[in-house]
């Protein structure tokens, strides 16, 4: 987050094959992405608050944003919908909501994955993912984000709430 954060000047070449000087400003809005892993999830209240208690400690901003997917929902797209109310949860009035600055999910407009047929692209069924397995737009995406908005305006209620006492 460090590196990314800071400039950089660096040789390149440039889209006419020419040598030059690069140099970059840096991004302050970096984070970390909590994805879970092959030893389990990572986007329970007692995840998040680790994770920012250790950026504070490096003097880095204790922003998260939380993968519903991959390792979180054990690649298992359904369970997208858990991870979303958990996070939701921890918006409406854990002590971490102020680190959730996003999430990810994977989406589509029809559910699960699809590989690439043998007869090539022109078998595929439109809308479903060839990589990771997504949820639907309708219904199941739709309704997580529903869900994640309301957790979303709660937590700013709260922030409204606690500037006015």
């Amino acid at each position: 987050m460090r590196a990314a954060a800071t400039g950089h000047t660096f040789l390149s070449v440039t889209k006419q094959g020419l040598s030059a000087i690069v140099e970059t400003e840096g991004n302050p809005y970096t984070h970390v992405i909590l994805r879970g892993s092959s030893k389990g999830p990572n986007y329970a209240a007692e995840h998040v608050k680790a994770c920012a208690e250790k950026l504070q400690k490096s003097g880095l901003a204790p922003r998260l944003m939380i993968d519903c997917s991959h390792g979180n929902s054990s690649k298992q797209h359904v369970k997208q919908m858990e991870v979303g109310k958990s996070i939701r949860e921890q918006l409406e009035g854990s002590e971490t909501a102020a680190n959730i600055m996003g999430v990810m999910i994977e989406s589509n407009l029809a559910e699960g994955k699809q590989s690439v047929p043998v007869e090539g692209p022109s078998g595929l069924k439109y809308g479903v993912s060839i990589t990771d397995a997504c949820l639907a737009w309708e219904g199941q995406t739709v309704s997580l984000l529903d869900d994640l908005r309301a957790g979303v305006r709660a937590r700013r209620a709260n922030i409204k709430a606690a500037r006015e006492q």
